[in-house]
């Protein structure tokens, strides 16, 4: 059982792993999914990320795959002086902003 990536190669997070793949000697069953043509909308790839999105990584029963939602900055995250986040901390008064 090994490691296979499900990427596009014209996309580039897809590239980067696997640039990263392929210098750091790690063996793996390349899966090409052509998003051109709409292979990421089939049902069989559905089976490997229900989120339809590449790059995609699966070894045995365990799959990684690109997430959709994007942290906010650690500036963001926090009033000033406080460890609550932002959206909570904003409802009290800070006398730091």
């Amino acid at each position: 059982m090994g490691l296979e990536l499900f990427l596009d190669l014209l996309s580039q997070p897809c590239r980067t792993v696997y640039i990263f793949t392929r210098r750091n000697g790690i063996p793996f069953q390349l899966r090409t999914v052509e998003l051109l043509k709409g292979q990421h909308y089939t049902e069989s790839f559905g089976q490997v990320n229900p989120l339809r999105k590449v790059p995609a990584l699966k070894g045995g029963d365990f799959t990684l795959a690109e997430r959709t939602c994007k942290p906010e900055p650690r500036w963001m995250s926090t009033c000033p002086g406080s460890t609550q986040p932002c959206r909570v901390a904003a409802a009290e008064p800070c006398d730091r902003r």
